[in-house]
Order: C-alpha cells, then sequence, then structure tokens
C-alpha cells in the first residue's frame, strides 16, 4: 500500500507503507472511530432499528463493541447484513462466533435465525454487554451484586473490616463508599428494580456498614417479665 501527502495543493511522490497503526497507539483509538463511524452512518441511513420517540438507537457502540437493537428479526438481519457489506469491503474479519443474541418479550413466538457471514449467531437467554449482565426478563441479578459488593470490601481489607480489629471505620466506610458500592450497583440505573429488590440491597449495606462500626450482625434482645 501507498500514500501521498497533500500539502497547500501539491502532492508528494508515492510513499510505500509499511506497517500500520498498532494497538494501543495514540491514534489508534481516533483511526478506529472514523473508520467505524462510517458503517454506523450506513445504518441510520437504512431507518432499520429500534427507536426511542423519533430518535433512532438501532446501534449504541462504545469502543469496538456494538449491540444491535431492532424490534423485528428482519431489521437486525437487516443491520447485519450493512455490517458484514462494510466489513467485507474493507477486509476486517469478525468472529461470529463471540457475538450473541438475546430475545426480549418473544415468549411464543416463532424466531427465525439470525446469520453472519453465513454463520449462525447464538440466541442465549442471558450474555454480558459491556460487563452488564443481559438476560431476556431483562433483571438483574440482585444476589449476585451483593456478593460482588461484599468481595470487593473483603478484597481490599480482609479482617481489617471490623472497627475493633482493623482499619479505622471512616477508612472502611470509605473504601465501602468508592469501590465496592460502585462495583455492586453497576448498570443497575437502567433496570427497573421492583420494591423487594431495593430491600435486598439496603439490608446488605446496612449489614456492612454495622460490621464496619463494630456492631453485632444480630443483637441479642433480653425480655424482662415482671413478676
Amino acid at each position: 500500500m501507498s500514500i501521498k501527502v497533500k500539502w497547500e495543493g501539491q502532492c508528494t511522490e508515492d510513499v510505500m507503507v509499511l506497517q500500520g497503526i498498532q494497538q494501543g497507539a495514540k491514534l489508534s483509538t481516533t483511526l478506529y472511530k472514523c473508520y467505524n463511524n462510517v458503517i454506523l452512518d450506513s445504518i441510520l441511513k437504512s431507518g432499520l432499528g429500534a427507536c426511542i420517540g423519533d430518535i433512532q438507537v438501532p446501534a449504541p457502540t462504545c469502543a469496538d463493541d456494538i449491540a444491535v437493537l431492532a424490534n423485528s428479526t428482519a431489521d437486525a438481519q437487516g443491520i447485519l447484513d450493512i455490517v458484514q457489506h462494510h466489513t467485507s469491503r474493507d477486509l476486517v474479519k469478525i468472529n461470529p462466533t463471540k457475538s450473541e443474541a438475546v430475545l426480549y418479550n418473544a415468549k411464543g413466538s416463532n424466531i427465525s435465525t439470525l446469520k453472519f457471514e453465513d454463520n449462525d449467531i447464538n440466541i442465549t437467554n442471558e450474555t454480558k454487554h459491556l460487563g452488564i449482565k443481559r438476560n431476556e426478563q431483562n433483571r438483574a441479578n440482585i444476589s449476585e451484586r451483593i456478593r460482588t459488593g461484599r468481595a470487593t470490601i473483603y478484597s481490599l481489607l480482609g479482617a481489617g473490616l471490623h472497627a475493633r480489629k482493623g482499619f479505622s471505620p471512616m477508612v472502611a466506610y470509605k473504601l465501602w463508599r468508592t469501590y465496592a458500592v460502585p462495583r455492586s450497583l453497576y448498570g443497575l440505573e437502567v433496570m427497573n428494580l421492583l420494591a423487594k429488590e431495593k430491600d435486598m440491597l439496603e439490608l446488605a449495606e446496612r449489614k456492612i456498614l454495622r460490621q464496619i462500626q463494630g456492631f453485632q450482625i444480630i443483637q441479642q434482645i433480653w425480655l424482662y417479665i415482671p413478676w
């Protein structure tokens, strides 16, 4: 491959390019966004995919991670065909086995297979997107989130979580709010939580905070019966 540099209306002679931009270099992300933006523009112009009101949201993208949102199998397949057209033209290889599809509100419906480059895309009940697990019920596993928060604070403090044996309660609380809470609540802001699920999160935090302050998890209750 060769390039020319244009400056003030004049072009240089051909310069042979023997090496591209390595992964993680300063220009790597910028050049990728320039390339990927062509695909996203084509998807928008097609009119396929989901909408919020009159705003098209067919392909929310973060870096090289593209999520296809569509109200029908035909729309989803059309978007995949657009991506396949651009990647094939530009000699970009995509591994279809790393892509998965989750069907929402598709109970009892006949869903045809989604294909990319003649390969079937795996249709599953749950997949992970940007670190958030998505399932066909669009519900979060609150018990797993609580375990994540608890494991995070224990990995930071260990036995020091107890006020009488380790760190100052203020230090432990600061670490809990700074590191553990964001990990356990990550992604929940986009989900509609049930009142029971909110109560589970609150009870779990109360338990950790009591432990940080050195209180007993279960307080003894003394019953006095007047004679």
